[in-house]
């Protein structure tokens, strides 16, 4: 009986280090290989509005993908990160772009100058705009939001609206104190400005699994930021995620 468990536990430690052996191979081999690569044995596809998910053996790697327009307005697809997780959960790596297309702030509008350390004393012409933060309304959609995600509705009814791009940030009451919550990777989001519509309006979907995972019980808000003669930030109403 002793004979035939050691042989068992033997056996198992085989198949473990076969298993682990496979499972780093391929964890190198899909992080320095070109996004879209599929694990060496893919048992599913999952594909999302940002990126597409392979499960391999075991674990998981997830590519997120954004879409960018030229000057000429086509919109084309652009690989911008990835993530490789053991069991779908435990984090072993992951990587975002750094272009010169992305970066980690608010959207800054072209034509609005922004003040480094070199300009402190120098003289430049103010531009005066007719805005007021008292006008502008975050909405969180609340049948939208899911665990990683959801849809937020920006409403901007200044004359002379804000500069807004994708740039948002997570936040949790705690205690009834809104604290913000730590990213997992630096924040990084592609320059591109929305355009607002007749009513004032823009849509954003949002999956926040890139920057957070996916989100614990509690009680969360959105906060998006844009630049006018310095950072400004606006807050959603509040959600729950049960």
């Amino acid at each position: 009986m002793n004979k035939l468990l050691k042989r068992i536990l033997i056996a198992l430690g085989i198949i473990f280090i076969i298993y682990a052996s496979f499972v780093t191979v391929d964890c190198i081999r899909l992080r320095n290989a070109e996004s879209g690569t599929k694990p060496l044995v893919t048992v599913s596809l999952a594909e999302y509005e940002n990126g597409n998910k392979y499960t391999g053996l075991g674990y998981t790697v997830k590519y997120y993908i954004d879409k960018l327009k030229d000057e000429d307005g086509n919109v084309f697809e652009s690989g911008c990160g990835a993530e490789f997780r053991l069991f779908d959960k435990i984090l072993i790596w992951a990587w975002v772009e750094d272009s010169e297309s992305q970066n980690t702030g608010a959207y800054i509008p072209d034509g609005m100058d922004v003040a480094t350390k070199d300009d402190v004393g120098t003289k430049t012409e103010e531009i005066t705009f007719n805005r007021d933060k008292s006008k502008v309304i975050v909405e969180v959609l609340l049948d939208t939001v899911t665990s990683t995600g959801a849809t937020i509705i920006v409403t901007d009814k200044n004359e002379d609206s804000y500069g807004w791009g994708k740039s948002y940030k997570l936040q949790r009451k705690i205690d009834g104190d809104w604290k913000d919550l730590k990213s997992r990777t630096e924040m990084t989001f592609e320059e591109i400005a929305y355009a607002l519509d007749g009513n004032g309006q823009f849509k954003q979907n949002i999956d926040w699994t890139r920057f957070y995972s996916e989100l614990d019980k509690g009680t969360y808000r959105i906060v998006k930021d844009t630049y006018d003669k310095g950072y400004i930030y606006f807050y959603s109403n509040e959600f729950e995620i049960k």
